[in-house]
């Protein structure tokens, strides 16, 4: 319809224009204007102080209160001296509006014409797929063949134009653990997953493990507790999330991991000290180079066959640990490597040490 309007209006446009032309002589106001106040104190005609800065009688600070007490007090300084004649004071407010004015109009910005079915493709949003063509609306300004871009209406993709991108779904955390720290906390701890920035932690409940979310953490590790009294257990699974809010939107959470359980440390640990070192590994299984090292766990307990308690170590660069808080009596340790992909290596040979 605007196409259309235009060009109907192309001849009467053009005569309006000759008009504007032969007008356009006489002088008018751009919008511009400046709005002033002053503050002068008169003796009859004269201005003996003004709040202006450009004039030469200019007195800082003149406000209407400030004039009035200066011309009570100059009239009574000429009254106790003058004899005869007659002499005028007043204060005065002035207002004045400063108004800036050209001989023509200013000349409009211009754009190409387009034709009568100008459109251009629109891309879809981030997140999804998908284009739509776009109508664009140009504007007759008030000179004739004068054509400028308008706005883009509607801004937003019409319904069904856009579909959300397909992404593969993330995987299941995997190595995880659920290890009490003292009486009252139990520690879990998973490997990292690629593409994830957060994971939803979730505690199960009943024996059907009816799943309760708890937090969306941004690391690997999660603390729960502390719980109301020593010697409890709790089920855990964890998810991958693409955002860091762990939000239910499409193809945005993972796979579930496995269910695991940990229970709270019966008592209090001890303070025994255990030292370990060993050699980071540099090949993998098949010969060649290990270049994605991410960590060490360590893992001990109080019988060879059953080594419950762990330490994960997210640094390459260490080759040694204390273990401190050990009850006394005999202690059995093994270590293990892992890779940024989670792929863990065997279990070293296991060493033992009596805690005295």
């Amino acid at each position: 319809m605007l196409l259309a309007i235009a060009g109907r209006c192309m001849t009467a446009c053009a005569w309006l224009f000759l008009m504007a032309l032969v007008l356009s002589v006489r002088a008018q106001a751009d919008g511009t204007v400046e709005r002033q106040t002053a503050v002068k104190l008169y003796r009859g005609s004269s201005i003996i102080a003004a709040s202006d800065p450009n004039s030469s009688r200019h007195v800082a600070g003149l406000t209407p209160e400030v004039c009035e007490q200066l011309r009570e007090t100059a009239w009574q300084e000429e009254a106790a001296t003058r004899t005869s004649g007659v002499a005028t004071y007043k204060c005065q407010v002035e207002e004045r509006a400063i108004v800036a004015f050209h001989s023509a109009p200013p000349a409009p910005v211009c754009g190409d014409r387009p034709g009568d079915d100008e459109q251009e493709p629109r891309t879809c949003p981030a997140g999804t797929v998908g284009t739509w063509m776009q109508d664009r609306i140009w504007t007759l300004q008030p000179y004739p063949d004068c054509w400028v871009l308008g706005e883009w209406e509607p801004t937003q993709p019409p319904v069904g134009m856009c579909a959300p991108t397909e992404l593969e779904l993330l995987p299941a955390p995997t190595n995880l653990r659920a290890e009490g720290v003292d009486a009252r906390n139990i520690r879990v701890t998973w490997s990292p997953v690629a593409g994830a920035s957060a994971y939803p932690f979730e505690r199960c409940i009943g024996s059907t493990c009816v799943p309760v979310f708890m937090l969306c953490a941004t690391d690997t590790t999660v603390t729960h507790g502390p719980f109301q009294s020593d010697g409890l257990s709790a089920s855990y699974r964890v998810q991958a999330s693409r955002d860091a809010a762990c939000s239910a939107a499409a193809d945005n959470l993972g796979a579930y991991s496995e269910i695991v359980v940990g229970s709270t440390v019966s008592a209090p640990p001890a303070s025994g000290t255990a030292s370990l070192a060993w050699t980071p590994p540099t090949q993998n299984t098949d010969g060649s180079a290990l270049t994605n090292l991410a960590g060490f766990r360590i893992s001990y307990g109080t019988s060879p066959n059953a080594l419950v308690q762990s330490v994960q170590i997210a640094n390459t660069g260490v080759s040694s640990y204390n273990i401190t808080g050990l009850a006394p009596g005999p202690w059995y340790f093994g270590v293990m490597a892992y890779t940024s992909g989670g792929t863990a290596s065997d279990l070293s040979n296991v060493m033992s040490k009596v805690v005295q």
